[in-house]
């Protein structure tokens, strides 16, 4: 779709400059306009780099998944979610609603951000095996930089644009 609009784009500038001025045809050729020496992005991330995981006032980098899960959950930002310490492994907390899912199970790993039963986010430092639907994972931290993080009561979690 982005090509289609770029295409589109640069056809209506081609016109603009007398390209296409030709008063039979508005543009003498599609030939003509050509997208050889533009760079478009098409990577799976491109559109999940727009929603920030804020934990204790410090910024998280996350790898969001390309699904349809992490396109609604965007749809509900910010959320501040008030999270609680479960089975010594992972931090869960409730969302607003309801979100799309597609569970499978799971084999979690420290820094996995999985939504569980389509309503409740969790945030793993340990290791469980069960349905989930993965969301992203933390990068650039250590497995004990994640424990330290998340094994704590009382935490609030923050989604934002």
């Amino acid at each position: 779709m982005k090509k289609i609009i770029l295409l589109a784009a640069l056809m209506l500038l081609a016109s603009c400059n007398g390209m296409g001025s030709d008063a039979t045809t508005p543009f003498s050729s599609i030939d003509e306009v050509t997208t050889s020496n533009i760079n478009i992005n098409t990577s799976e991330t491109e559109d999940n780099d727009d929603m920030r995981l804020v934990i204790n006032d410090r910024e998280i980098e996350v790898e969001w998944e390309n699904n349809a899960s992490v396109e609604q959950l965007k749809t509900l930002l910010p959320l501040d979610i008030q999270t609680t310490l479960y089975g010594g492994f992972e931090q869960v907390g409730h969302l607003t609603q309801d979100i799309i899912s597609s569970d499978s199970r799971i084999e979690t790993k420290p820094g996995d951000i999985l939504l569980y039963n389509q309503n409740q986010i969790t945030f793993f430092f340990g290791s469980n095996t069960w349905s989930y639907t993965p969301l992203g994972r933390i990068v650039n931290l250590s497995n004990e930089e994640i424990t330290s993080l998340l094994n704590v009561t009382g935490l609030t979690i923050s989604l934002l644009k």
